[in-house]
């Protein structure tokens, strides 16, 4: 490398890292060094686990129904389902806020045991991984290629027939199939009746009503048009019967969405307290996941709260060693101006791990549905 070259190449990641430091204060609305301050982590942090959404994407082509007049529609050269490019600079800015946080826990140098990453089996979480790393490791020794601005960082998919962590159907279908709901009021059953009308769908139910809010919402994020009577009911009443839908899934599958998660990161923490963790210098876990990800975890953990999950929400599981004791940690970020400190129902905001593991060994065996 030439010394220009190399010259040209600091000065090109000095500017970038400027300007993503600077776009990110813009953001939140506060200067730099309040920034640090209020991103950095603990200084009794041994390890971290963060389990966040993907970013804004387009429509998913699973949620067009018979008589939709978009379901030919080309988002050419993107796809339907795949991360916009606004979601791929949300997940760089998360990325660079995680930078802040983890800046000294971390270090200056990137070297491939230092975080594992695991994504779910959709091209817009693996690409919000990439993003995400680019945010987080891209100015870290050893320097890029020049004319590279990027730092390839391996990460694994999990295949979809195998997922029981990221993707929250995976573990057990029949807890879907067996959803209970309750009775259907006469005003949401002419709902059902014109939605049924308009879409031709047979079918309709509350998971209906989600389907077709959160086709709304990412059909208008991403400036394209809904038919009008689709308008006469989004928001209202398809976000409140939604929200409703969401809280019957969480409470009937908060065992089973968020519990092999739960339970391998209890595993991790322990083989880290026991110096058996492999490789033993490792310090981050990255999980690329999805929106009923987040809602399982939180619930699985009790900190669950009705707010929507927003692109890029993320969940913080920290393992810090204070005195003697190792313990957890929990922050949740749905768009903060930083990540918020979660309490445990009856273990506090520093939940010593074994007590974390006898709090939640029930999330260890699944149902017998599932098995």
């Amino acid at each position: 490398m030439t010394p220009k070259i190399k010259i040209l190449s600091f000065v090109i990641l000095s500017i970038q890292n400027i300007l993503c430091e600077t776009a990110i204060n813009k953001t939140i609305h506060i200067g730099p060094t309040l920034q640090r301050t209020l991103f950095k982590a603990d200084d009794t942090l041994v390890l971290s686990n963060v389990i966040f959404r993907h970013g804004d994407r387009y429509p998913e082509p699973a949620h067009f129904y018979s008589n939709d007049p978009n379901k030919n529609r080309s988002v050419f050269p993107y796809k339907f389902g795949e991360l916009t490019r606004t979601g791929q600079t949300r997940m760089f800015m998360i990325g660079k806020q995680l930078k802040l946080r983890y800046a000294n826990f971390l270090g200056d140098t990137y070297y491939t045991d230092l975080v594992e990453s695991t994504t779910s089996d959709y091209p817009r979480t693996q690409m919000s991984l990439q993003s995400l790393h680019a945010g987080l490791f891209l100015t870290m020794k050893p320097n890029t290629i020049p004319g590279f601005l990027w730092k390839p960082v391996p990460y694994r998919i999990i295949p979809w027939s195998e997922d029981k962590y990221l993707a929250a159907y995976k573990p057990c279908l029949a807890i879907l199939l067996n959803l209970t709901y309750p009775p259907i009021p006469p005003d949401v059953q002419d709902l059902f009746n014109y939605v049924k009308m308009h879409t031709g769908v047979s079918q309709i139910s509350y998971h209906e009503m989600w389907v077709l809010a959160d086709y709304a919402k990412t059909m208008i994020e991403t400036n394209i048009p809904i038919p009008e009577w689709h308008k006469k009911i989004y928001p209202n009443p398809l976000a409140p019967l939604s929200a409703k839908y969401l809280d019957m899934l969480r409470i009937q599958k908060r065992r089973i969405g968020g519990a092999y998660l739960v339970k391998r990161i209890s595993d991790d923490a322990l083989a880290k307290r026991d110096n058996t963790l492999v490789p033993p210098n490792r310090k981050l876990f990255l999980y690329s996941a999805h929106d009923f990800t987040i809602l399982f975890l939180r619930s699985a953990l009790n900190i669950w709260t009705a707010e929507p999950c927003e692109y890029g929400a993320y969940v913080l599981l920290e393992l810090h060693k204070i005195g003697p004791e190792y313990g957890f940690k929990v922050y949740f970020n749905n768009g903060y101006t930083k990540p918020q400190l979660q309490t445990i129902p009856g273990c506090g905001t520093f939940c010593p791990l074994d007590e974390f593991i006898q709090m939640f060994r029930h999330l260890y065996e699944p149902p017998p549905i599932c098995k």
